[in-house]
């Protein structure tokens, strides 16, 4: 944990960048482990279809 820290990244992260902005995804939780001794390293929430709907209407938005 210690290690993430040092880059500025807490144990509850935002894991969906839509565009330019982050947020938490809309659907289960995901845990993240050390392989060394098991000890969780982060949680983030996984995308929903919602959350894939607003990244695809995102980059369409940007080219288009």
């Amino acid at each position: 944990m210690k290690s993430l820290q040092a880059f500025g990244i807490g144990t509850h992260t935002d894991a969906i960048l839509i565009g330019r902005s982050s947020r938490a995804g809309g659907s289960a939780a995901l845990t993240a482990r050390s392989p060394i001794d098991g000890t969780t390293t982060s949680t983030l929430r996984q995308a929903s279809a919602q959350d894939m709907t607003d990244a695809i209407r995102a980059a369409h938005d940007g080219f288009f």
